[in-house]
């Protein structure tokens, strides 16, 4: 609260001090105030209650006995108490974080499409009518040897086909025999397909391939036997062939003969070369078996 305090008569020269209820430091609450202005009226602002009295001393060293005047606090007249404008603190809107809820990631379950195994219809292996090479023999590399002196009596020719070629030989030979020398018990006969080396008059045995061969213990009768063997063709792309016909202990015989005949060309049907022919009436050494 302010309050205006004044001195309205006197010649008192002052300084003066002011004070609150009591005189004491802590209650001061001017000092050294002029006698002109307390004559004039001295404001003292912000007085706090509880409030009983002011005091107003007089500091002149000439007046230090004096007593302290004593001025009954008047009911104050309050300084209006303004209302303030209150100016609302504006409470901010507050931003919303909005709590996201996050969309889960959705694994799909996965259904495996089937892998289909499709029914394969097998390409049938087609066997052909004939083979794709054929093979033939050379006739200027042919011919039959008729001399029959240590054995020989023979047919021979070259034959041509493709490199690796397997050809299937039939070798037969058969004899109608109608009586057995008188010295041996048994007869007997054999055609023998053999490789060898052209050309030559007289193409020797360079390896056997193969030996038909039937025997018989009285007579008459028919004599034959059937054999198969197979001829690689080898790099140079042909094979020199040697067929023999023999007989052994025959002392009358019709239509003896020794045939190679080439069956299969790499296991496949084959019937377009001629036959090699062997039929000369030569006799072995040795003794049948």
């Amino acid at each position: 609260m302010d309050y205006l305090i004044k001195i309205s008569s006197g010649s008192v020269y002052g300084p003066f001090n002011i004070y609150k209820n009591s005189v004491s430091v802590p209650t001061l609450l001017a000092s050294n105030v002029s006698a002109n202005s307390m004559i004039s009226g001295y404001k003292v602002y912000g007085v706090s209650y509880p409030l009983t009295a002011i005091l107003v001393t007089n500091q002149d060293p000439e007046c230090l006995s004096t007593a302290s005047y004593t001025i009954v606090a008047p009911s104050p007249t309050p300084t209006s108490t303004v209302t303030p404008t209150i100016t609302p603190t504006k409470t901010p809107t507050p931003t919303v974080t909005p709590t996201v809820t996050p969309t889960p990631t959705v694994t799909p379950t996965m259904t495996p499409t089937p892998t289909v195994t499709p029914t394969v219809t097998p390409t049938p292996t087609v066997t052909p009518s004939r083979p794709p090479v054929d093979a033939y023999y050379d006739e200027s590399y042919s011919g039959a040897d008729s001399y029959c002196t240590n054995g020989y009596g023979s047919a021979y020719s070259r034959l041509y086909g493709k490199t690796g070629d397997v050809i299937t030989y039939q070798v037969t030979v058969s004899l109608l025999l109608n009586g057995i020398e008188s010295s041996f018990s048994s007869a007997c006969i054999f055609g023998e397909l053999c490789l060898t080396t052209l050309p030559n008059l007289t193409p020797p045995t360079n390896s056997t391939l193969v030996v038909a061969s039937a025997i018989a213990y009285g007579a008459p009768t028919f004599l034959k036997d059937v054999q198969y063997v197979t001829v690689t063709i080898p790099a140079e792309g042909y094979a020199d062939i040697l067929l023999k016909f023999r007989k052994n202990h025959v002392s009358n015989f019709t239509e003896g003969s020794a045939v190679a005949k080439i069956v299969l060309i790499n296991g496949i049907s084959y019937n377009k070369a001629r036959d090699l022919v062997a039929t000369y009436n030569c006799s072995n050494i040795d003794d049948c078996i």
